[in-house]
């Protein structure tokens, strides 16, 4: 498909308060919401199913048996961005000059910072919309804090006592989010082996930017059982109840209505366990 040009709607309303002569309050909504973004989908993966006889279920392999991915970028990423802005601003008064923000904001998208041509940039590229959710880059709260201190001068020699200050800023922002990208299992049998686990327990107990292996449980038979480093079990009754609750609650074989292409169906395919 051609690339189209991207377009941005944006919207904002705030009001100002005056407390004092010197300390301003500003506080805002802001909104904004795009449409064909850009973001690469394999038009040649099989729709998921089992690993065996996924090859035959490539859209092209009755006429390119021998092509695999067929990676096109197209415009079709939408995206959302909604937030809270407010700004306490002290104006020089006794040598002081304050600026503080807080944001509280939510970001949306499909491909967040992996727009470009990135095989595994979505679960399902034939259902891509099944991957919009929390962008990343959606910083939930931010606050700010800049200010600056004219130090009193004295008279001296060549001035060297006056025209000193003293500036400081401070900038604190909640955590992204973070995914359980699954490269090796192929659990939806696409080939793509982009799926993502559904993260469930106590948020300190995961931690970013390492690779390391999390605890795994299956039945002596399935795929995990026979993996190398997980835990086999003969029953489901075996397994950590938390594994066993959290997986019963996730949807399974979702689907997008044909009605609603946009409708947003589930963005996991297994759940941790």
């Amino acid at each position: 498909p051609n690339l189209r040009m991207a377009i941005v709607g944006e919207w904002n309303i705030g009001i100002q308060r005056a407390i004092t002569n010197t300390i301003a309050l500003d506080i805002n909504y802001a909104g904004s919401h795009g449409e064909y973004g850009t973001g690469a989908l394999d038009v040649n993966q099989p729709t998921p199913g089992t690993v065996s006889g996924a090859l035959q279920r490539r859209p092209y392999y009755s006429q390119f048996p021998f092509f695999s991915q067929i990676l096109v970028e197209g415009s079709h990423d939408p995206s959302n961005y909604n937030a809270l802005q407010t700004r306490l601003t002290k104006n020089m008064s006794h040598g002081l000059t304050l600026t503080a923000g807080y944001t509280w904001s939510h970001t949306l998208s499909i491909h967040g910072q992996d727009g470009t041509a990135n095989p595994k940039a979505v679960m399902d590229s034939t259902r891509p919309y099944l991957d919009y959710g929390n962008s990343d880059y959606d910083y939930r709260q931010r606050f700010t804090m800049t200010g600056t201190y004219q130090i009193p001068g004295k008279e001296s020699p060549l001035q060297l006592l006056e025209g000193w200050q003293l500036s400081s800023s401070l900038d604190i922002l909640t955590g992204l989010p973070i995914k359980g990208a699954d490269t090796t299992s192929d659990l939806s049998g696409t080939g793509e082996k982009a799926d993502k686990w559904v993260l469930v327990g106590d948020a300190a107990d995961f931690k970013a930017g390492t690779t390391e292996m999390l605890p795994c449980y299956g039945l002596t038979n399935s795929t995990f059982g026979k993996t190398s480093g997980c835990t086999a079990v003969a029953t489901l009754a075996e397994m950590p109840t938390a594994c066993v609750n959290a997986a019963s609650a996730l949807p399974t074989n979702p689907n997008v209505p044909s009605s609603d292409p946009k409708s947003t169906g589930t963005r996991a395919l297994s759940a941790l366990g």
